[in-house]
Order: C-alpha cells, then structure tokens, then sequence
C-alpha cells in the first residue's frame, strides 16, 4: 500500500501527519541537528518578522553512560500558551502567526525536523559499550591467547562500527579463572577465554571434560567439543548466567618437575604436583601416586623456584611462556589431560546488547576460537625443541605407563566424578561420561 505523501508510519502502524510524528516520536537528536533545525525556524520566522511567534525545540543533553544509555529524550517545549504533547496546535501564537503567512513556514521547519528525527530513528548509533576482554595466559604477543584476543578486539571494534570498544586484559589481571566466571555472572567481565578447570563448579556437567586419558588425539576432542556433547554443555551456562560461544584450545597437559624424568607408572609417587583448581584433577593425581596441591596459576613460578612444590603440569605453550624451565629441569610428554579453553560472554551484558551487536559479538567470538586454534596448532610444534634448547631434559611417557595410569583413572576417579556430573544423579553421571567415550571412538 502506497503511504500518503508528508506522512511517516510510527511504530504503532498508523499514518500521522510529519509533524504529527514528531510530537509523538521524542527521540534524541544529534545536538549539530538540533542546532540547524533551532536555527532554521528562527531564520524563517525572523525573516516573517514575528521572531516571537516561534515554537521552540528545546535540545536537553544526551549525556548517558556509554554502558547504561539512559538519560531522557528531548521534550518539545512551547512558547506561552503552548503544550509539550500538542506544541503546534495548542500554541496560541501560532495562531497569529498563520494569518501572517508564517504558519506554513513552521510547519514545513518542523517537517523537516521530522523527517530528520525519522531517519535518526531509522540510522541511530547503537549503544556504546566498552568491553572488556580477560584470559590469564600471558603476554607474549605470538602466544595463542594473545593472537586471538588482537584480533577479537580489532575485528569486533570494525564490524560494530566502534559501538563495541574492546580493552584487553591478559595475564590474569583480572584474576584466575574461577574469578573470571564469577566475573562473567555478575556483568563485571563482559568476555572472556577461560580454561575449564574450575568450570565443573559451574556447569557440572563440564567436568567431563576434565576426566584424565579421555581424548587420544586434539583432532578427536575438536570433534566432541563441537558435536552434540559439547553444544549441550554449552547451553547450559545459561542458567549461571553465561553464554558460551565455543571452544578453543589449551591443548594437552605434560609434566614438569625437579626431582628425577617420568617413566615408570610408580615415578610420580611422593612428588608435589601443582594442579589447578578441579576435584578431578586432584583426584587424578592422587590416582596416579602424586601428591596434589592446588594453587593459583600466578603463584606457581615462586612455588616452583622455592620448592613448595616439586612440579606442575601445563601445555607446552605456558611451560615455554612462563619460563618454567628456569626453574623446572625435567618434562614429560605424557598428555594426561587435555586441556580444552572456551571463549564466554556475560549474558548481563549480552542483554544489553541490541540485535545487530549481538550477531557481530557471536561472529567474531567464533571466529576467534578459529584463530586461537589454528595459531596454537602451529605455536604448540616449536615448542618441544624451543623447550630442550632452553636446557630441559625431555621424554615421552611410554605407552605402557600411559595404559597403566589410564586404566587407574578409568577405575577409580571416573565413578569418583558421576554423581557430580549427574547433578546428584550417578546413573546420569556415568551415562554421559560413557556417551562421551563413544563420541571419541
């Protein structure tokens, strides 16, 4: 249906007049708009010599915080006799002022002010948001971490138009993972690449993740981190108050330690391992002979060089990154745990976020797993012989080492873990933990 000329649809639907519009549309103007369309009207009246017989669009600051937008739309302000809701008709004066041949002038003044106000409606900026994006790896500009989060905050300052600001936060600066998290949930953290070691305290379900031996290849867990199983557990963060976007890599976890090389199932018994925060991996330590302690990432270098601990286990890319092997003189390749990380979004924020913001922030957090990826995969290849360079003795794990500490896992710290991964409900538990064997198959 072709809408009448001089006639605007408001979201209602129905067709009013320009200047109809505008009195019913209050929307924010660009204060150089408002200065035109003032100037304007005054210029037109001035030259119908009744500068008094002016119906003023008052301007009112548009001066909101760029993450809560909430000041108050400009009011049409009348002169004497006028009324905000009714500015033109109400206006005693622009009743004079009609029979001076004014009055057209006016009105078409205001239509333009309209029309303006219209595509202000149609174009507006969104919100502006400052985003802030944390992991806790380090800062070396070729790590993974840091690769994927420059080129997050690039593309997603581009293809929002710079209504998303991100400010980047790496090293653990706004604290470990667990911290993180909670961050997330209470909208103090807008994103962030998280490690899922103290996620099972979240999502319980995540720990099945953690369990040790469970993946044999990156390739395979790639594959059910992003099948069915991993998109269930994604959409559980929901209900804590995340929105998970996708999985990235953290590769697999390899020993370290100063006392002797890992080779026999039994050469672990009575060392001190560091561990991160996960009842799995304790308990999978324990399994295995060690001794866990668990302790924050940012603690551990000191606790390594004063001997609170004997060793630690970490992906080669943190080994190298942190300098272990200042401090550490033995590694063993013996990929215990993979390691999987996940980059995550406040749902506080997400729902402040309009439409068109939302579908740009889940693109790009999406293409950044790709890229943290893609990165790490050709990252974790230098890392062994840039390791032994730096003066680290290294071995594999045998494989008969390897069955032996699987088979202990699978027989005692898998049950260990169904009731919690269960929700409270073991059977569950152990069902998915069994789905999730099949899916690597």
């Amino acid at each position: 249906m072709t809408r009448p000329r001089g006639t605007f649809a408001p979201r209602n639907g129905e067709d009013v007049p320009a200047v109809g519009f505008a009195r019913i549309h209050r929307t924010t103007l660009p204060a150089g708009i408002v200065d035109r369309i003032v100037d304007r009207i005054t210029r037109d009246i001035a030259v119908g010599g009744r500068r008094d017989a002016v119906t003023v669009l008052h301007r009112r600051s548009h001066l909101a915080s760029s993450q809560a937008p909430t000041s108050p739309a400009p009011r049409l302000v009348t002169g004497a006799g006028g009324s905000a809701r009714n500015p033109v008709r109400r206006s005693k004066t622009f009743g004079a002022a009609r029979k001076k041949g004014i009055g057209m002038k006016i009105v078409t003044t205001l239509g333009i002010a309209a029309a303006l106000a219209l595509a202000g409606l149609a174009t507006a900026d969104a919100a502006s948001f400052t985003v802030k994006y944390a992991h806790n790896s380090n800062t070396i500009k070729e790590d993974p971490q840091n690769v994927a989060a420059e080129y997050f905050k690039k593309t997603l300052e581009e293809r929002s138009g710079g209504t998303l600001k991100v400010q980047l936060y790496p090293a653990g600066q706004l604290g470990d993972a667990r911290t993180l998290a909670e961050g997330l949930q209470m909208g103090t953290v807008e994103v962030a690449d998280i490690e899922n070691g103290p996620m099972g305290n979240f999502v319980p379900e995540a720990a099945v993740w953690d369990l040790p031996f469970m993946f044999t290849s990156i390739e395979v867990a790639h594959k059910v981190l992003d099948g069915p199983i991993g998109q269930m557990i994604q959409k559980k963060y929901l209900d804590v108050g995340i929105r998970h976007m996708c999985y990235d890599d953290g590769g697999f976890r390899h020993f370290t330690n100063n006392r002797r090389p890992i080779v026999a199932p039994t050469d672990l018994e009575g060392l001190k391992i560091r561990v991160m925060e996960s009842d799995v991996m304790v308990a999978s330590m324990k399994a295995f002979g060690a001794a866990a302690l668990p302790m924050s990432f940012g603690e551990l270098y000191s606790a390594l060089q004063q001997g609170v601990v004997d060793g630690q286990e970490n992906p080669l890319n943190l080994i190298y990154s942190q300098r272990f092997y200042e401090v550490q003189k033995y590694l063993t390749l013996s990929g215990h745990f993979y390691y999987p990380r996940q980059v995550m979004v406040s749902e506080a924020f997400w729902s402040r976020l309009d439409k068109k913001q939302q579908e740009v922030l889940a693109a790009t957090a999406k293409e950044t797993c790709k890229v943290q990826r893609d990165t790490y995969a050709t990252y974790a290849k230098t890392m062994a012989a840039e390791l032994k360079d730096k003066g680290m003795a290294i071995n594999e794990l045998p494989l008969e080492t390897k069955n032996v500490w699987a088979a202990a896992a699978r027989e005692k710290v898998y049950p260990m873990f169904y009731q919690k991964i269960g929700r409270g409900d073991a059977a569950a538990g152990k069902a998915l933990v069994e789905k999730t064997i099949d899916a690597t198959k």
